[in-house]
């Protein structure tokens, strides 16, 4: 890595909007602009809101979890811990599929 690139494990979608749901699923999709390692880190989302039907919403864009604020340090832990140790079983299967 040179200049000002940093390397993500993992990204965190705080205080969740529109434009976060379109960014992940570009992220997701998108094999011009990401590559592979991108396209495959863990996106969290991380949001005061717990209206019904939100947590599949994030799911059907592309979110790998789902955490409601105030979120307890032990809850945040323990979902970035099996984020970063387990490979995204959703690119696992689109892989498959595609072969």
């Amino acid at each position: 890595m040179s200049g000002n690139a940093v390397e993500a494990h993992t990204l965190l979608a705080n205080q969740l909007a529109p434009a976060w749901y379109q960014a992940t699923r570009r992220i997701r999709s998108d094999k011009a602009m990401f590559n592979e390692y991108v396209r495959q880190l863990p996106i969290i989302a991380l949001t005061a809101s717990a209206i019904k039907g939100d947590t599949e919403k994030c799911f059907d864009a592309g979110f790998d979890d789902f955490l409601t604020k105030p979120t307890a340090r032990d809850d945040l832990k323990r979902t970035l811990l099996r984020r970063l140790v387990t490979p995204r079983i959703r690119g696992l299967e689109r892989s498959r599929s595609a072969n």
